[in-house]
């Protein structure tokens, strides 16, 4: 490296200042658009690991209900601001339309039954808002419950955006791997305020 420093001194030797900032533009320039490069990726991994990998403090999920990602949304953010966290730290999503048994859901697809059983199997899942029967598919599939609260009350269905159901319960289930517990029972908190 220290040769070939001194090469290109050599070779700029008795040009004045403008003509070696124009040589060294002329001859170096990808020299300089590498490190460029290298100094961004650097400095977004940097970025990446210390504040853009944010993951969320919370995260439930509603199974076989109308999707509605305003509804979401407006449950995330409120339930942040009642952790103190920001919006973007909680997900509530209702984007799981499953199939299972008997139970045929016409939108359903196979996508959502695997990200269902994949979250909870790596633990990602804090809270689910299931029917009853499903539920009952859950246990037979090996899932265990810490805490089940049925969701009768019309102003816990209000607060969550959800019709009361007409053919069975519904059920607010917090899975007992959850990575995030506490966070769970602070949501049958908020839910029964």
């Amino acid at each position: 490296m220290k040769e070939w420093f001194s090469k290109i001194k050599q070779k700029m030797e008795g040009m004045s200042p403008k003509e070696k900032r124009a040589y060294i533009r002329r001859y170096y320039w990808h020299y300089f658009l590498i490190g460029g490069i290298i100094l961004w990726l650097v400095i977004l991994l940097i970025y990446h690991l210390t504040l853009g990998n944010k993951k969320p403090v919370f995260q439930c999920v509603a199974v076989n209900q109308e999707i509605d990602l305003n509804r979401d949304s407006k449950v995330s953010a409120d339930f942040a601001d009642y952790l103190g966290v920001k919006a973007d730290r909680v997900v509530f999503d209702s984007d799981y339309l499953i199939s299972y048994d008997d139970v045929q859901t016409p939108e359903a697809n196979e996508s959502s039954y695997e990200k269902f059983f994949l979250n909870w199997h790596v633990h990602e899942l804090d809270a689910m808002i299931i029917p009853e029967s499903f539920y009952e598919y859950c246990q037979r599939q090996g899932g265990e419950f810490s805490e089940t609260v049925e969701l009768s009350d019309q102003s816990v269905l209000d607060k969550l955006g959800f019709r009361k159901p007409e053919d069975e319960k519904l059920l607010l289930c917090i899975p007992s791997d959850a990575k995030h517990p506490e966070e769970g029972k602070k949501f049958i908190e908020y839910i029964s305020e």
